[in-house]
């Protein structure tokens, strides 16, 4: 029988929150460590391209990692004027990774409703505001509520790709946050989709350097000192709906790997009972590397050259060597000024550093708060998080 509302800490919302953030953004993914490759049926319909062709290509395409049949792909997009404009997002990396779906299935059915797909992601893209994401920010009201959970860059891959961390806790946090003051899920999902934008930003930039070997990323969600109400599992599933079909479907085939790290005893079970029901691709790109309580090895992450996981690229808490992220995944504001109590200008960064030393013990700031000259520094510990580190049941 239940407990009643509220009564007992459960470990549901955890399990059920992050398979569902899985199912939703592996739905439409494909894997680049596990390539299916296309049919010798599928290429000839699919002649390579020609020079001039290569040129109206986006950028990504002649970069590394990049196959000739995903470049020839490429040009059935190119070839349609309803989505051809597409090719431009994020150097290509959107498009390749539909074309990545297609080679999964290479055949003119899935070529099709996958193109179809690609049509209806750029009219969302339109209506969500997602093409300026980054410029804009996120809404005032989500960010004064402190409905923005905390997502950090670590290291590189030995393939290269930039490797993403979310301390599961703070989206529980966030959607607790939004909760209380309102901020309903299309607010929330705003969040997510910035988180997306600035992942692919990364990859590309990381692409574009030649570090990344395909233009994808990792994602790690640690979900150590995660616990939450079966109240907070009713309230919060909206949000977790929001942010795992709403927002995670329109970023197919970006993400080469997702990682759970320190998982409860509950979501072992359910990611058992949901294996048989996901397609083989989709299986082989989630990665269960320990349970809860245990911190888990970089040889945990797996040996595949693509996605495996040197020491430099994990912090401590997760079995790697990292003291400090390299930089903030989550939206932070610019710097404003204020004035202190002598009506002197003050960067907001200074207000915040004079606050924590007056209030040492005080809880980690939270991440709409103004505290470097990015809106991002700050005090990170040994394990490699900000300060205070999650905990470890």
């Amino acid at each position: 029988m239940p407990p009643p509302d509220g009564a007992v800490v459960f470990d549901s919302l955890t399990a059920l929150l992050v398979l569902s953030a899985i199912a939703a953004s592996t739905s439409l993914v494909r894997l680049g460590l596990r390539r299916a490759q296309p049919s010798p049926s599928s290429l000839q319909r699919v002649p390579p391209p020609t020079a001039a062709e290569l040129a109206r290509l986006p950028r990504c395409a002649t970069r590394r990692g990049v196959t000739d049949a995903e470049r020839a792909e490429m040009l059935h997009i190119l070839r349609d004027r309803g989505v051809a404009h597409g090719l431009a997002l994020h150097d290509g990396l959107l498009a390749l990774g539909t074309v990545r779906e297609v080679l999964l299935k290479p055949t003119a059915v899935e070529r099709t409703r996958l193109l179809r797909k690609f049509a209806r992601m750029l009219a969302w893209r339109e209506r969500s505001g997602a093409d300026s994401a980054l410029s804009d920010g996120l809404p005032t009201a989500l960010l004064a509520a402190g409905g923005q959970s905390e997502s950090w860059e670590y290291g590189r891959t030995t393939g290269g790709l930039p490797v993403f961390i979310d301390q599961a806790f703070t989206w529980r946090d966030a959607i607790a946050a939004c909760r209380k003051h309102g901020v309903p899920p299309s607010e929330y999902g705003k969040a997510r989709i910035y988180w997306h934008e600035r992942c692919l930003q990364r990859a590309r930039e990381c692409h574009a350097e030649g570090s990344s070997a395909t233009g994808q990323f990792v994602h790690i969600i640690d979900m150590g000192g995660l616990d939450v109400t079966w109240a907070e599992l009713k309230a919060g599933w909206p949000f977790v709906m929001e942010a795992g079909s709403a927002v995670a479907l329109h970023y197919g085939g970006c993400c080469a790997r997702i990682c759970v790290a320190r998982a409860p005893a509950l979501f072992w079970v359910g990611w058992r009972v949901m294996q048989p029901f996901l397609v083989e691709s989709t299986r082989a790109k989630v990665n269960v590397v320990s349970p809860r309580g245990r911190i888990p090895s970089h040889a945990d992450y797996g040996d595949e050259p693509l996605t495996a996981m040197p020491p430099d690229s994990l912090p401590v808490a997760l079995g790697g060597t990292l003291t400090a992220p390299l930089g903030p995944m989550h939206y932070c504001p610019p710097p404003l000024r204020s004035q202190d109590s002598a009506g002197r200008p003050e960067h907001s960064f200074e207000r915040i550093a004079r606050d924590r030393a007056e209030e040492p013990l005080a809880p980690m700031v939270r991440p709409n708060r103004l505290t470097g000259v990015d809106g991002c520094s700050r005090s990170v510990g040994a394990s490699g998080y900000s300060s205070p580190s999650p905990p470890v049941p």
